[in-house]
């Protein structure tokens, strides 16, 4: 009696241990999905981000062009308007008799000769002397002084103009500098937490090994290079790699892709035909870790693959010989099998 009752004791304090590790792990669990939705949110906030930029680049380069036609146009303006302004300043300079150096005068203070008339000899000889003058002077356009201060108020105003479209272009040019800027380092940010998680899927896919993202250095050739190395290998470009491995570095990249910027939807297609039963394992729980953020439609005929799915979808031919498709939930099944 003395053991049972030492036994039962002995059980109840492993129950509340049990019970207690229990509650610690649900409490962890709790955490890690907050962290899990938080990690969303700034994913989804920064996608946001981009996309605006994005728009708000493509604004500012719409608006740019349309700035530089308008100061096109106004340049040709300006260019006939100061073209006009010349030709009517040489015209009164011809008119009047005027050096290039000398200052028009202003239409108002333009009087004719003050001379005093003594006697008859005289004013013939002002008569003559001022016909001289008029004939010299040729046909004069008693408008000139006032078209030339309408063209002067045009040219100021196309200046006004024209200093305003410089502004805006300028501006424009600044926004744009701050969108690719900002663009810029978004685009690093998302390319080292790619590099980051790349690593890590390749790692687990090949059980080893090192692969990693990096920028180009050739300047008329931009781009990502891929570096990759399964583990007892020396690898110098990917084309020496085998086909499986080839798959599966893909299905790693793909997958980091996923895990930085995750899809509603991502649809594979034989991606596991050239790999093993063993790599086949490795992929299916990879996938597995997406799956809470992203659903997976696998085109495959691969058991391994089609065991570790949670629905079937298939073609089947009956003994009438038409085809028909079939859709089979394995958690169902399963049940059903058991009982």
């Amino acid at each position: 009696m003395v053991s049972l009752a030492g036994q039962e004791q002995d059980a109840r304090s492993r129950l509340s241990l049990a019970q207690a590790d229990l509650g610690r792990a649900a409490a962890e669990a709790r955490e890690a999905e907050r962290s899990s939705e938080l990690a969303r949110s700034r994913a989804l906030a920064a996608e946001g981000s981009r996309r605006e930029s994005e728009q708000r680049l493509a604004g500012a380069r719409e608006r740019l062009a349309e700035l530089r036609g308008e100061r096109s146009k106004l340049a040709v303006e300006e260019e006939r308007a100061s073209g006009a302004l010349r030709l009517l300043e040489e015209q009164v300079r011809a008119e009047l008799g005027l050096a290039d150096d000398e200052a028009l005068p202003d239409p108002e203070s333009l009087e004719g000769d003050d001379e005093p008339v003594d006697d008859q000899k005289n004013v013939v000889r002002d008569l003559q002397r001022l016909r001289r003058k008029l004939v010299a002077l040729e046909p004069v356009n008693p408008l000139a002084a006032t078209e030339l201060a309408e063209i002067g108020q045009r040219h100021d105003f196309l200046a006004a103009q024209r200093a305003d479209l410089e502004k805006a272009i300028a501006d424009l040019r600044s926004l744009a500098d701050e969108l690719a800027t900002t663009i810029a380092e978004q685009f690093a940010a998302t390319l080292m937490a790619v590099d980051r998680e790349f690593g890590i899927f390749f790692q687990r896919l090949f059980n080893g090994g090192e692969a990693r993202l990096r920028t180009s250095d050739d300047p008329d050739e931009p781009g990502i290079d891929i570096v990759a190395r399964p583990p007892g290998k020396r690898i110098g470009s990917l084309t020496q790699l085998s086909g499986g491995e080839r798959a599966l570095t893909a299905v790693a990249l793909l997958l980091a892709i996923l895990r930085v910027r995750p899809a509603p939807f991502c649809v594979l297609d034989e991606v596991d035909a050239a790999l093993d039963e063993r790599n086949v394992g490795r992929f299916t729980q990879a996938l597995r870790e997406l799956t809470d953020r992203t659903q997976f439609i696998v085109i495959t005929h691969n058991r391994g693959t089609i065991e570790a799915a949670d629905t079937l979808y298939g073609v089947s031919m009956d003994e009438g010989g038409v085809s028909k498709v079939i859709s089979m939930r394995l958690a169902e099944a399963r049940q059903a099998a058991g009982a």
